[in-house]
């Protein structure tokens, strides 16, 4: 199995979309991506069932469970938060701090129960073993709003900045927040029932060590980080420094966090906000040239992971689909975002609240590759994976292509002269 040949077919893929789509100058490129590689993967899968050719074999390797996990979550995920982060506003976003850790701490909690509470009553009319266990894992996967997805979507749409920076601040800490809450209850698909006494003793225990421990890697990268910047006056080529520096720093900060068990994704969120204050602070030609670096990081790697998620449907092809049961999940899952954003924004604003914020929040909350990640990573854990998997995509699917349309239109209107 040739991997690099698997790497190198997927860039090709997912470059052909974007070009694609810059041609026609479509607005929305990842969406167009997402589109497009579907609708590839049912035209091969068509293929490959009546004439037997299989066109794409290669590509589909990278979206196995054995590789789709960890390509997602423990390779292109890092780079893309860090991406992500050094263009958030660290002026208002320490204004909104309030509001986006009531969303990303309140609101994330209250979406996963009360989803996992909406899938476990929908669970009996499913024909396979589907525990509560099950319910809070599926619920915690897709609970969370994706920051690729919804970071791509803010590139493309004009957002009130101080709204954008909400969007934007709660994506990159809840789907850290999201992944160190769905580790967990993924260890006690392991445990004894007799051995569940403890089980909410350890994971709040695990929920509090995860974000302290990652804040506190973040906070030493940033100081580390400092200290590389302060030296670039001694550099022959400052730019080059700077980009090279702000690399090496999120490899290290991965490094660290796998080797003494910690999540590396949401260390880098924590590293990226803080750097964010040094990166602003930089002369404009580094800062340019770091943000073009990172920009282009950010605009590939979202292609190849867009065209990824768009090919999972390759994989769902053969399943039964019981339509009545997935639209019942679409609208709880839709119902529980508008709600985990009503209370936490209610709490943070009181009377103040401004109900077009609201709605925006509410329509940005886009799911993406990592739901699809943390699902796959059932496989062979769980004989309810695979059912797991397909609502979980159609829940993707769905926040991907209708949300995302639906929230330049909602933009317009409210917001119109």
């Amino acid at each position: 199995m040739d991997v690099y040949l698997a790497i190198a077919y997927s860039l090709v893929g997912a470059c052909a979309c974007a070009l694609v789509s810059y041609r026609f100058k479509r607005s929305q490129t990842s969406l167009f991506i997402f589109c497009l590689a579907c609708l590839v993967g049912l035209v091969e899968a068509l293929i490959h069932r009546f004439l037997g050719i299989d066109l794409i074999s290669q590509t589909t390797i990278m979206i196995t469970p054995s590789y789709f996990p960890s390509v997602v979550i423990e390779g292109l995920l890092s780079y893309l938060l860090f991406a992500g982060c050094i263009h958030i506003d660290t002026q208002v976003f320490r204004r909104q701090l309030l509001p986006i850790l009531m969303l990303a701490l309140l609101g994330t909690l209250l979406a996963v129960s009360l989803n996992a509470l909406g899938l476990w009553a929908l669970s009996f009319g499913i024909e396979v073993p589907f525990g509560w266990l099950e319910c809070l894992l599926l619920s915690a996967a897709i609970s969370p709003t994706d920051p690729v997805a919804v970071l791509s979507l803010l590139k493309t749409v004009r957002v009130p900045h101080s709204t954008s920076v909400i969007i934007a601040g709660e994506s990159l800490l809840n789907d850290g927040v999201a992944l160190v809450i769905f580790t967990l209850l993924k260890k006690f698909l392991t445990v004894q029932t007799s051995q569940v006494t403890n089980i909410v003793t350890t994971f709040v225990y695990g929920l509090l060590t995860e974000v302290l421990g990652t804040c506190l890697l973040g906070l030493g990268g940033y100081v580390l980080y400092r200290i590389l910047v302060k030296q670039s006056r001694y550099a022959n080529n400052t730019d080059k420094y700077m980009v090279l520096s702000s690399l090496m720093m999120v490899n290290i900060l991965y490094i660290i966090a796998k080797t003494i068990h910690l999540s590396a994704p949401l260390s880098i969120v924590f590293f990226g906000l803080f750097a964010s204050r040094i990166i602003q602070e930089m002369a404009v030609s580094s800062r340019q040239k770091l943000f073009a670096f990172w920009d282009m990081v950010d605009e590939l790697l979202n292609a190849i992971l867009f065209f990824m998620i768009g090919l999972e449907v390759l994989f769902l092809m053969t399943l039964p689909w019981a339509r009545w049961l997935i639209l019942a999940i679409v609208v709880l899952v839709v119902f529980s975002r508008y709600l985990s954003v009503y209370l936490p924004l209610w709490l943070s604003y009181g009377k103040n609240l401004n109900m077009k914020m609201v709605n925006l929040v509410s329509l940005s909350g886009l799911k993406g590759a990592l739901s699809l990640a943390m699902v796959i990573s059932l496989y062979g854990h769980t004989p309810a994976a695979q059912i797991m998997l397909q609502y979980a995509f159609v829940i993707v699917a769905f926040t991907i292509v209708c949300q995302g349309s639906f929230f330049e239109w909602l933009l317009t209107q409210q917001y119109k002269k």
